[in-house]
């Protein structure tokens, strides 16, 4: 019985440690899931979106979506997250449009 329950407690820590090793490994694969195609405005270029490029101090470039707001209105910063691109949050953004 005894050694029945070792084999089983070990076999259960090997497990464990090999999903730990899994996950530290893969651990970028895990978090990002990003699109290979560029998004298109679409309906929001027609309310005066456009395409901005920022570039960061280490070479970084980041693509993001700029639409002014009225005269008055405060300015809102959406981040969309790890997963997919600001394309497939485009509900959220014509939420905000509307609002």
């Amino acid at each position: 019985m005894r050694r029945l329950f070792l084999l089983l407690s070990g076999t259960v820590l090997i497990g464990y440690v090999l999903i730990v090793a899994a996950s530290y490994v893969g651990q970028r694969r895990l978090m990002y899931w990003p699109t290979a195609q560029r998004p298109s405005l679409d309906d929001l270029a027609a309310l005066g979106g456009t395409e901005v490029m920022l570039l960061t101090e280490d070479g970084l470039r980041l693509f993001s979506w700029y639409l002014p707001p009225p005269a008055g209105a405060p300015v809102i910063v959406y981040f969309h997250g790890n997963g997919g691109d600001i394309g497939m949050r485009r509900a959220w953004s014509r939420r905000f449009v509307d609002a």
